[in-house]
């Protein structure tokens, strides 16, 4: 049972590296690519995020205001 753990964790960190590699790629990538269209790429997927962030506050309080 032990040894089962032990292997689902070095199999957990080697995901762990490979998601780290892509993000470092990707890091390097949009440097590569340049600073102005990384914004121009960036800028939409930012309101989006935002968006929903005000959205679950608005749900949030109209909850609260319910309860």
């Amino acid at each position: 049972m032990l040894n089962n753990q032990e292997l689902w964790g070095r199999r957990h960190d080697r995901h762990y590296v490979h998601d780290r590699r892509v993000f470092v790629t990707a890091v390097v990538f949009m440097t590569a690519v340049g600073v102005h269209d990384c914004y121009v790429f960036m800028a939409p997927v930012i309101v989006m995020i935002a968006m929903f962030i005000e959205f679950c506050q608005y749900l949030a309080g109209h909850f609260m205001q319910e309860i």
